[in-house]
């Protein structure tokens, strides 16, 4: 009896302690990244030059939506990292930079939860260089 009490407590203290972790480790996943938006088409361009963020503030309006740009899907450039979009984060981007007034320079703060060097997507949302410089 005292053998299969203790069992039953291992248990049930085991259980406990892995919906603990799920549930924190659930809490930390979301997160917000603030950088500018690529199209991976001219990402994979410029991601190993030294230079890149000069390309990254030049980047136009017209290149973002041209339709194989659209099609190879968008990438957020955040202090020196690439980080790929998922389908629904590539939605939302079009449908940022279509909205916009700008020609150039799509800084965008992307909140979602990061996977390796993808981040799953719930919004995007433009923001001006002094948002951008708050939190970098």
């Amino acid at each position: 009896m005292t053998k299969s009490r203790f069992y039953l407590y291992l248990l049930v203290l085991c259980f406990g302690g892995l919906v603990g972790f799920i549930v924190s480790a659930d809490a930390q996943e979301n997160s917000k990244w603030r950088g500018y938006l690529i199209d991976r088409l001219c990402m994979k361009t410029v991601k190993d030059d030294p230079k890149a963020e000069d390309f990254i503030h030049h980047h136009t309006k017209s290149c973002l939506l041209m339709p194989a740009c659209k099609k190879s899907g968008y990438t957020l450039y955040t202090d020196g990292n690439w980080l790929m979009l998922d389908e629904k984060g590539n939605r939302l981007a079009i449908e940022v930079i279509k909205a916009s007034k700008r020609e150039s320079e799509f800084l965008v703060e992307v909140e979602g939860r990061k996977n390796k060097d993808s981040i799953k997507v719930f919004k995007i949302r433009e923001i001006d260089q002094e948002e951008g410089a708050e939190k970098q």
